[in-house]
């Protein structure tokens, strides 16, 4: 039996995605464990950083029991869980063996010690019994964002020529306030490029739209200043259309006065 004395390593809770992880190519965050070293007594939560049932050999061979959590916690949600979960991994801990087993070191656990780990699996295992306060809930932007994206572009002051610095600033600002609620939204940056290029879209569309009204316009004032010719002076017609008569004169060559 071990004499061990569990020690609960914290997470830190400057950040509220300490133990969320989004792989690419992902449907959602990687899932989180709770661990306990049966060789040093270390007491934890991780993010699982192997997509889908591999395991480490330390965790295979039971050195380190481990317990998945059905959704990403909190910092301060997981802080609680290794409060109120220690004297059950204390008694995993007494009445756990390591020991060599002709291969490898490998780790048991005796019937006290798995009475505690039903106990902490009845706790963990399903996401309804975990309190809401202490879930982190993950969303991706696009998705967060569908039914209010003109009111949060406003309330950044995107526009289409925003600078890749001022963008990476709003997106700051956006989960730092989703943070705030307890929220962790993903691809913020992207999501603001891609609006801001919809934006810079927009504007090059209107330009072609106005370009293709000023030939038009332009075209009719030349027909329109050359009937006028008939009756006023060069001069006049420079005045009415704001330009020099050397600009009158060259339009009304063009058009053959």
């Amino acid at each position: 039996m071990s004499e061990l004395t569990v020690t609960p390593e914290y997470v830190n809770n400057s950040t509220l995605d300490e133990l969320v992880t989004w792989y690419p190519g992902q449907s959602g965050p990687q899932p989180i464990e709770l661990c306990l070293d049966l060789e040093d007594g270390t007491f934890w939560f991780r993010v699982n950083p192997e997509i889908g049932r591999s395991m480490p050999a330390r965790h295979w061979h039971g050195l380190v029991q481990r317990w998945e959590v059905p959704a990403p916690l909190t910092p301060n949600g997981a802080n609680a869980y290794l409060d109120e979960l220690v004297d059950d991994a204390q008694a995993i801990l007494n009445d756990s063996t390591v020991y060599w087993d002709g291969s490898n070191r490998v780790g048991s656990v005796g019937p006290e010690g798995q009475e505690a780990d039903e106990r902490i699996e009845a706790e963990l295992g399903d996401e309804r019994d975990i309190p809401e306060d202490r879930v982190v809930r993950t969303v991706e932007a696009s998705d967060a964002y569908i039914e209010c994206a003109s009111e949060v572009l406003h309330s950044t002051g995107l526009t289409a020529a925003t600078s890749d610095e001022q963008l990476d600033r709003m997106a700051d600002d956006l989960e730092a306030e989703a943070a705030s609620e307890g929220m962790v939204i993903r691809s913020v940056v992207d999501w603001l490029r891609e609006q801001r290029a919809e934006m810079r879209r927009q504007v090059e569309d209107e330009l072609g739209e106005v370009v293709d009204r000023l030939k038009a316009d332009t075209i009719r004032r030349d027909e329109l200043v050359n009937t006028m010719y008939a009756w006023c002076s060069q001069r006049d017609l420079a005045d009415r259309i704001e330009v020099s008569q050397g600009t009158v004169s060259n339009l009304l060559n063009r058009q053959g006065a």
